[in-house]
């Protein structure tokens, strides 16, 4: 579209590809307001989130569990290898994993 005029648009499948705003989008195209299949909101909300990826190919290779500190810090071992996924889960969500 070349202009700001809204006018339907047919297809049979329509993929919504707009990560964790997919929820949304989902509700400006009028899912969860419907009637049958479209009776059904998306349940997909963004959230915050902060996660580092360390490569560490110079340490040796070792079998780590996943290390949870109780202040929401946590690091997991991927591919049982020198690769670390670590992060901090908010302290508002974290709160209900202490529960």
């Amino acid at each position: 579209m070349t202009d700001a005029s809204a006018r339907p648009i047919r297809a049979h499948f329509v993929v919504n590809a707009a990560g964790p705003w997919a929820g949304k989008i989902a509700e400006m195209a009028g899912i969860g307001k419907g009637k049958g299949l479209l009776a059904v909101p998306l349940p997909i909300e963004a959230r915050k989130r902060m996660l580092f990826v360390v490569h560490a190919p110079d340490v040796p290779p070792i079998d780590m569990p996943a290390l949870v500190d109780p202040s929401g810090v946590y690091c997991l071992q991927e591919d049982a290898g020198n690769t670390f996924i670590c992060g901090k889960i908010p302290s508002k969500v974290w709160q209900y994993f202490l529960m």
